[in-house]
């Protein structure tokens, strides 16, 4: 009786020292582990349970962006390829991103909204204030603030 655990073994390589540009370095020790299907480890985005479509890297999305406004904003915005499913930005500057940021924290009534979306978007929350407060500066802004507003 063969368990699928049985059927995949799992390949480790020891690699001791190595070598680059005429300089060696003989004491450090690397291992590599890798399953023998890597197929079955880890599904693509497209066929990703729905579990993992609601999370970031910090965990499950913050409670404000689970409620039903917020799927309908979700909704809205990936019609407009602002956002994808996941809550990312597509194709926005970081300024963008920051104008982005405090748009959907008025809307959605989240307070520490550089801290959420910067843990959202995998950016620093000062960054992405920055970028914001650079962005309020520009004739540009207008234009992205009114194409945001419209979908919403």
């Amino acid at each position: 009786m063969n368990s699928k655990n049985d059927e995949q073994q799992t390949v480790v390589n020891h690699i001791y020292g190595f070598q680059f540009n005429g300089c060696q370095i003989s004491n450090p020790t690397f291992q590599t582990i890798m399953p023998n299907d890597l197929s079955t480890e880890r599904p693509g985005p497209e066929n990703a349970p729905v579990e993992e479509t609601e999370q970031n890297e910090s965990g499950v999305l913050p409670a404000p962006l689970r409620t039903a406004e917020a799927e309908r904003v979700l909704e809205c915005l990936c019609s407009a390829g602002i956002l994808n499913g996941n809550w990312q930005p597509v194709g926005l500057s970081n300024a963008e991103k920051g104008v982005l940021a405090s748009l959907l924290a008025d809307r959605l009534d989240i307070g520490s909204l550089w801290q959420t979306f910067g843990d959202l978007w995998r950016m620093k929350p000062k960054t992405l204030r920055t970028a914001y407060n650079k962005e309020m500066e520009q004739k540009r802004t207008g234009a992205f603030l009114e194409r945001v507003k419209g979908v919403l």
